[in-house]
């Protein structure tokens, strides 16, 4: 009997403290105390992601100065990269203008100055188009200088341009005279060289007996009406040890270096025949 009251009385505690139990955590004592528990380590946690993200904010702003800074830079050198080479092309035509204008008076001739317009890419070397024509006097056949040298000859007329063929081209054909020799020949340019090759231009026609020499001096000989004489060309250069190749046993040939600069070639002068 007694065993059977220790029972009831055992199951009775359970059942209060299991009801306590339920009140704590559902009710608004327990809500309280639960919440009193956990707000530190909430707070500590929020505070912790805030720190994060506003470290993520801090990282993103700088990395954002850095990069338009940059750009800033990149802008600048590019700037500055444009100047300079605005710098260098004004130099180059003052050189060019500066050389025009000490260029050698000939008695009887004339100088029309003019400035490059169009090259052809695929024929640079060869041809390129100059701003005067007919309208200023030029006419088929006039020499062009650059820089007191022969660069090539008026190839086509037009109002208010021309076109030049130059001493590199195989189409630009003139007598000429080695050093002081006398003998004269027929230049023309050579297809297929370029700016690394040993030479540009060849003298065909010369006489077998010629006694040349490398570095002898290429000028105009004074035949026709357009061109006159004495006008600087270039200068015989010896290849593979060889001055003169003698042709079909009947003529001899010497390769010529000429001195006009046509790669970047901006101004030029025509020279032209007074009252013609």
């Amino acid at each position: 009997m007694i065993q059977l009251e220790t029972k009831k009385l055992a199951l009775m505690l359970c059942g209060l403290v299991l009801l306590g139990l339920g009140l704590f955590v559902f009710g608004a004592f327990g809500e309280r105390t639960s919440h009193a528990v956990t707000s530190p380590f909430v707070k500590i946690w929020r505070k912790a992601s805030d720190s994060k993200d506003a470290a993520a904010e801090w990282v993103d702003a700088e990395t954002a100065a850095k990069d338009k800074k940059i750009r800033e830079l990149e802008e600048k050198v590019l700037e500055l990269q444009l100047q300079v080479g605005d710098a260098r092309d004004l130099r180059t035509e003052n050189s060019q203008l500066r050389k025009l204008a000490d260029l050698e008076r000939h008695p009887g001739w004339f100088v029309q100055h003019a400035e490059v317009i169009v090259r052809d890419p695929v024929l640079w070397d060869y041809t390129f188009t100059i701003d005067k024509g007919m309208a200023d006097g030029v006419t088929v056949g006039a020499v062009v200088m650059q820089a007191g040298n022969v660069a090539g000859r008026v190839a086509k007329v037009e109002r208010h341009q021309a076109t030049v063929e130059t001493v590199l081209s195989p189409n630009c054909r003139f007598s000429v005279t080695i050093g002081s020799t006398g003998d004269a020949g027929v230049l023309h340019g050579v297809k297929g060289t370029d700016r690394t090759s040993p030479f540009r231009c060849q003298v065909d026609f010369l006489p077998l007996d010629i006694e040349a020499m490398a570095g002898m001096k290429v000028r105009t000989s004074g035949l026709g009406v357009l061109m006159p004489g004495g006008l600087p060309i270039g200068e015989v250069v010896a290849v593979e040890g060889k001055v003169k190749e003698d042709i079909e046993h009947a003529r001899a040939m010497l390769r010529v270096v000429p001195y006009a600069e046509l790669q970047d070639v901006r101004f030029v002068t025509v020279l032209l025949k007074k009252n013609q």
